[in-house]
Parts: structure tokens; C-alpha cells; sequence
């Protein structure tokens, strides 16, 4: 009999409460001495390493000295959770934890530490921040807790990107934390200053961290929606943060195949498309379409909805990996797309069944009730047992959080 997403949403809390929300990643393969010392001036080889260790069947993270650690983004996606879902046993508590926790791990845009030295717990933080203290002036951004290897560019530790930041600055908001401004601003003084900006005839397209030059369209996005966030708090740069974030929108928009589908990003490099990063598109298009009164761009949302529910589903709800490629099953991508389809303003009654649908195949596929979490991955033949903190765990309840909100619980 499948668990109800009550259930699983309490299991998953739970057990990451036990662990203070930290755990393991599929990227985190650099995080060890071993191999970082091994892969040092080897773009291929760190790219090879933790290729290896993300796809092995077996857990190699032990025999190589992989320590677990604390993700902002997870630790991002948690507090949301806990905001969205206020049953969750010990949530107010655990929301001022969270908060403190998130803003102790900032960094400035070069990547060392924005407020706490070591980026130690320091209690009281969002307090301080919230009465003006800490941040005045600051321009601030959030990383993955370990250097990774992407296809075009290496990233340290903590080093600031688009992504992790924009989740962060959501959390406060979701939160309803008197924090929310003043890291709507710092956020958003990182990314004018820090992030570079590619122009073309079309628009904008900001880059994925100020270590490249990409144009990544997800990431431009969630820049873009940094920039509302601070306009909405009354940020001294609202007109302009308006302005680009339209730009931004507007650059996106016109990169759209005539499928309805996105690429991830622009360039030889980026011809790929995705569920959970085309889900990403969707629900920032969606959200900031709706922001700047945009109706104009809802017949290219309405596009990519459509190819997203067509290619990247199946009619029971199983998020594929890429159009028609139905392994491997992941959470992260089943996740997206629930929250995805929960995203719009008032979501057809349609959307809100697919959302629920799409978390009940997720529990079917990938839920491990003995371990209480979200596996890794499956594959036509296998899967990879693992439980990462940020990719099953984080987002899964996430996704459970968005779908049932504070309401009575719905199941597909």
C-alpha cells in the first residue's frame, strides 16, 4: 500500500532533522582530500572523479573519504518546506534554526565568508540582519558547500552562483522572515555587481556565477527573480531591477523552439534539453510574467507548459530525464515537476491533479520507507540506492510541501 505524502513528508523531516540537515550530494565527490589533490589543474579529470562517484551503484564515498556536509540550497529548500508546511513537528523551531544557519554560510561574491569566519552557526544572525545590522551595503551570495566540475567552468566551495543565492533569498521570503529584505538587497547588489551580463538584440542573459561568462537560461532567470525580490522590498534600484529582469525574461522568450521547448542554455555547449531545468524556466517565466503584468508572454509559457506535460511525462505522472528518455528516474526531476505545475498564479484544478500524480509515481518508483527517503536514482535495470540530502530528500519534501500546502492532504 503506498504511503500518503503526509507520511512520507513527516519521514523525510524527520529523519533530516536527526542529521541537522546535512548529508551527502551527487556532486560532492571533491569535497574529499584525496581526490581534490588527485584531480588539481584536471578540468577532465575532477569532471571524471565525480562522474564516478555519482553514478557508481556502490556508495564509494566512505573508502574515499567524502565527509558529509550542509547545502545551503538544501538547507534553502528545507526552510521553505518549513514555511509551507507549518505541521511538520518542531517547525517553528526549526525555521529560526534554519535562518540563522542559511545567512552563517553567505559568502561574498569572491567566495570567502560574508558573516560568520568559518561559517560556523551563529545564533541570532537573521535577527541582526533584520534590523539593519550585518548587511547595510553588502552585496552577498549563496554556493554549494563543496568545488565542483561543470562543463565550462570550476567552482570552489561556498563560491557564490545565481542558482543557490536565488534559492536562498526565496526562503526568506517563503518564510516571512523580517530578514527577507535585507537579503533581497545584499542578493541583489551581487548580482548587478558581481554577475556578468551578456546583451544581445533580444535582451539580457546573465551568467551562472561571477566565475564565467555563460548564458544559462534557468540561471538567468532565477537572477532575474532576485532582482524582483529586492524591487518588492523597496530596494533603491527597483525601476532598473524591473527593467532587467524583463530583459532577462524577454532574451529567454526568444531563444523558445518552435516545440514549445528550451535548450539549457545558448551556445554549442548547452544543446540539451531537461525536465527539472525546463521545469525551472517554466516557473520563473510563469511567476515573473505574472509579476510585471507581462500577458504578453503567456502564449510562449503556454508553449512550454505543453511541451513539458507532453515530452517530459508520461500520462501517469513519470517525470522522464529528457523528451522521451524514460531512465534514469530521478526525485529531483518528479519533484520540479510538481511544483512546476502547482506554480501559477491560481493553478487549474487539471495542473493540481498532474502535481499530485507526479508525486505518487515519485513515492511508487524511488520512496524507501525502511531507509525513510528518496533514492538516488533508478534505471531500467538497477538503481543507485543512495539518499542525498539536496536531491532526494530536500526537494522531494519540497515538492510535498508545495502540493499540499496547509491544507487537507490529496493523493493522485
Amino acid at each position: 500500500m503506498r504511503a500518503s505524502f503526509e507520511h512520507v513528508a513527516t519521514a523525510v523531516w524527520e529523519s533530516s532533522r536527526r542529521s541537522r540537515f546535512s548529508g551527502t550530494d551527487p556532486y560532492d565527490a571533491l569535497r574529499s582530500t584525496f581526490l581534490s589533490g588527485i584531480s588539481r589543474g584536471s578540468r577532465l579529470l575532477r569532471a571524471a572523479l565525480t562522474r564516478l562517484v555519482r553514478t557508481c551503484p556502490v556508495d564509494l564515498r566512505r573508502m574515499l573519504g567524502v565527509p558529509t556536509g550542509t547545502n545551503p540550497k538544501a538547507i534553502s529548500l528545507f526552510l521553505s518546506s518549513a514555511a509551507e508546511r507549518p505541521s511538520l513537528p518542531g517547525s517553528a523551531v526549526e525555521i529560526a534554526y534554519l535562518q540563522d544557519l542559511l545567512l552563517s554560510m553567505a559568502s561574498v561574491p569572491g567566495g570567502r565568508p560574508a558573516l560568520s569566519p568559518d561559517r560556523g552557526l551563529v545564533e541570532g544572525i537573521s535577527s541582526e540582519c533584520a534590523e539593519g545590522r550585518l548587511l547595510d551595503g553588502k552585496a552577498i551570495g549563496w554556493g554549494y558547500d563543496f568545488p565542483w566540475q561543470g562543463r565550462a567552468f570550476f567552482q570552489p566551495a561556498f563560491a557564490p552562483t545565481a542558482v543557490v543565492t536565488s534559492f536562498a533569498v526565496r526562503a526568506f521570503e517563503r518564510a516571512g522572515s523580517p530578514a527577507a529584505g535585507p537579503v533581497a538587497l545584499a542578493a541583489a547588489r551581487f548580482v548587478r555587481g558581481s554577475l556578468h551580463r551578456s546583451a544581445f538584440p533580444e535582451g539580457i542573459c546573465f551568467s551562472y556565477s561571477p566565475r564565467d561568462a555563460t548564458c544559462v537560461y534557468n540561471a538567468s532567470l532565477l537572477a532575474a527573480g532576485i532582482l524582483l525580490a529586492a524591487a518588492r522590498h523597496g530596494g533603491p534600484d527597483a525601476v532598473d531591477d524591473r527593467r532587467l529582469a524583463s530583459e532577462a525574461c524577454r532574451f529567454v522568450i526568444s531563444r523558445q523552439k518552435p516545440d514549445g521547448s528550451w535548450e539549457y542554455g545558448d551556445g554549442g555547449s548547452w544543446s540539451w534539453t531537461d525536465g527539472f531545468h525546463t521545469g525551472f524556466v517554466l516557473e520563473s517565466l510563469g511567476s515573473i510574467s505574472a509579476e510585471l503584468g507581462r500577458d504578453d508572454w503567456l502564449e510562449a509559457v503556454g508553449r512550454g507548459m505543453e511541451f513539458y506535460r507532453r515530452r517530459l511525462f508520461d500520462p501517469e505522472g513519470t517525470a522522464f530525464s529528457a523528451p522521451g528518455r524514460r531512465f534514469p528516474l530521478d526525485p529531483h526531476s518528479f519533484a520540479q515537476g510538481a511544483i512546476t505545475f502547482c506554480s501559477r498564479e491560481d493553478p487549474a484544478q487539471e495542473d493540481r491533479t498532474f502535481a499530485s500524480r507526479i508525486l505518487a509515481r515519485a513515492v511508487d518508483l524511488l520512496w524507501d520507507g525502511r531507509r525513510g527517503g528518496f533514492i538516488y536514482s533508478r534505471g531500467r535495470v538497477g538503481r543507485n540506492a543512495a539518499i542525498h540530502s539536496r536531491w532526494c530528500q530536500a526537494w522531494m519534501l519540497k515538492a510535498i510541501a508545495e502540493v499540499l500546502g496547509d491544507s487537507t492532504e490529496a493523493q493522485a
